[in-house]
């Protein structure tokens, strides 16, 4: 009887299907298309982020782009740095979903608080819709310093995010 070695399934599963890197090939709308991570500077009413995407679902899976991000609006004036994680996902079908669906203008609600100088961020993000109505909406958490410690903070900001490939 032979095995298949782990990193064999996974290659088999790679060329079975390119278009996601869930298991088996997974696809669905309720999954993350793109998974990002990076350092965001927070000066209140005005931010700015980067770090790097990866693409979990369509032709574009499985790559990994840099990205930065500005963006100014409506806050609570606080300052700090984190490390922020995100989750997207799209409302239109995940097959067409593409790094350039990522590339634009973004709007982005959040909230946060300071516990004993670390700034916890929750936020909510969404594209303007393209051309065939769908849009990219994401959630994230973030954790980091605060360099002016504000118990509670909120708002909203719009912004672009600019993609490195």
């Amino acid at each position: 009887m032979d095995f298949i070695r782990e990193e064999e399934l996974g290659n088999l599963l790679a060329k079975k299907n390119k278009k996601s890197l869930y298991p088996l090939g997974f696809q669905s709308n309720l999954l993350p298309v793109a998974k990002s991570v990076g350092i965001d500077v927070d000066l209140g009413m005005g931010t700015g982020s980067a770090g790097g995407i990866l693409i979990m679902q369509g032709p574009d899976a499985g790559k990994m782009v840099g990205f930065s991000d500005v963006g100014g609006g409506l806050a609570v004036p606080d300052a700090s740095i984190a490390i922020q994680e995100t989750n997207f996902w799209v409302t239109g079908s995940v097959n067409n979903f593409t790094i350039e669906k990522l590339n634009g203008f973004r709007n982005d609600a959040f909230v946060g608080g300071t516990i004993y100088n670390f700034d916890i961020t929750g936020s909510f993000i969404w594209s303007n819709p393209d051309i065939s109505g769908g849009r990219v909406i994401g959630g994230g958490f973030g954790i980091g310093v605060s360099v002016i410690p504000i118990w509670l903070s909120g708002g909203w900001n719009e912004g672009k995010t600019t993609i490195y490939k």
